[in-house]
């Protein structure tokens, strides 16, 4: 636990205290807060990926997203650009942990319901707007997100639009 403090010697440095409070305190999965958001972009060709990412780490990445995949680490090609500090926030990937509602944007209804339904197959909660505003509103209306998924590339668009 972070933020336990094991008293040194035999002595309880609280026993005089006239107060004294314990508790259980969550704090939200991540508390660093970069100025650049957190993206990932993945492309599928040859039975390779080449993967865009915000990653402090792009290495330990592959090799995640190799493990979770079943694929070879020389398989995946990690590529990330200049960034700032992403003060820890940004070392690795994260497993998807329960219940994780996802705002999706996309102007293309194709697209949209595609992706939607590949995010509800996962297990994610989903809520879609075809705009920018629409998807101001749904906050407005709604409340918060975990993630957001938003324009997709024209290719993967020409690509879906072949196979629907």
């Amino acid at each position: 636990m972070a933020g336990h403090f094991a008293p040194r010697g035999d002595d309880d440095v609280l026993a005089g205290a006239e107060v004294t409070i314990q508790g259980r305190f969550v704090n939200q999965r991540l508390a660093p807060v970069p100025m650049e958001p957190e993206a990932i972009l993945v492309v599928p060709e040859a039975g390779r990926l080449t993967v865009w990412a915000t990653s402090q780490t792009p290495f330990a990445l592959r090799a995640e997203l190799a493990s979770s995949l079943g694929m070879a680490e020389s398989e995946i090609r990690v590529v990330v650009g200049d960034m700032g500090g992403g003060f820890g926030a940004k070392a690795g990937a994260r497993p998807y942990t329960g219940d994780m509602r996802v705002l999706l944007v996309e102007d293309d209804s194709v697209v949209r319901g595609f992706i939607r339904m590949q995010l509800e197959k996962l297990g994610y909660r989903v809520v879609s707007a075809a705009s920018g505003s629409e998807a101001l509103e749904l906050l407005e209306r709604e409340g918060g997100i975990d993630l957001l998924f938003t324009d997709l590339r024209a290719r993967a668009r020409a690509r879906l639009r072949g196979t629907c």
